[in-house]
């Protein structure tokens, strides 16, 4: 089941009206954790079509297009369709949160906006009983025990030309 992202306006809003005026409105967005989706695989949507304004576009009877012009390395993919974009973020060692750029474009005209996603975290405020810990997609897991076990070397057979021994 996908997730519905609420999201945050971080660009200012234009000085005119642009649903009604001659101006494409691209605002930068943010995604914040609680409203995002994990690393883990799931299916996130954003309403962006609700968010833009292609006042130009309506004006000069002009199609609008969308699209995707470049994204960080852990968003696994994207796409936008009918109004919405669709993502699915992926655990990037160093990357704490997902960025993409998208663009509207009509005619000559275009205009682009930045969308940043602070991935949920499944492990927030989540108290997992002694004994387990908890796993970022999983929830709560048992904890390694953390022992290590070390084998006899006289139990383990050799051929020939398998280990060199110094002795």
């Amino acid at each position: 089941m996908a997730k519905l992202c609420g999201c945050l306006v971080t660009s200012p809003p234009p000085s005119v009206d642009c649903e009604n005026s001659n101006c494409i409105y691209t605002p930068d967005l943010l995604i914040p954790s609680k409203d995002a989706v994990s690393v883990c695989g799931e299916l996130g949507i954003i309403e962006l079509g609700k968010k833009i304004s292609y006042g130009l576009c309506k004006s000069k009877s002009l199609t609008h297009h969308v699209s995707i012009v470049s994204k960080s390395a852990n968003i696994a993919s994207i796409a936008y369709s009918n109004g919405q974009i669709s993502y699915i973020l992926q655990d990037v060692t160093g990357l704490t949160t997902a960025k993409f750029t998208y663009e509207v474009r009509c005619g000559f005209y275009s205009s682009t906006g930045e969308v940043i996603i602070v991935p949920a975290n499944n492990c927030y405020n989540l108290p997992c009983p002694d004994g387990f810990i908890c796993d970022k997609c999983d929830g709560c897991i048992e904890q390694p025990d953390g022992n290590i076990t070390f084998v006899d070397p006289s139990s383990i057979s050799y051929t020939e030309n398998d280990v060199n021994f110094i002795n």
